[in-house]
């Protein structure tokens, strides 16, 4: 069975066929293995989810420096991303 994000992923790529999803790099120890980048270019936004092992719950960053939104699942991370990107 997929993971929570790969759920998130494939249900926000049918929404949005332009949407670009990178996972960022592990580049010193003290990185969070789990953070993904995701970002409509189209319209200048992106968002970067975490979760240590791709499952719920989530930390979810605004590009633009606001506070972090916390969503403890698939469907409220889900309506976050979706705010966010739009």
């Amino acid at each position: 069975m997929p993971c929570d994000i790969d759920q998130i992923i494939e249900r926000l790529s049918a929404e949005f066929p332009h949407i670009h999803v990178r996972r960022l790099p592990v580049l010193q120890p003290t990185d969070e293995p789990g953070q993904w980048l995701l970002a409509l270019p189209d319209r200048g936004t992106q968002v970067q989810i975490e979760a240590h092992d791709g499952n719920a719950p989530f930390l979810i960053k605004p590009d633009l420096g606001a506070a972090p939104f916390r969503a403890p699942g698939v469907p409220q991370a889900l309506t976050i991303v979706r705010k966010l990107l739009l």
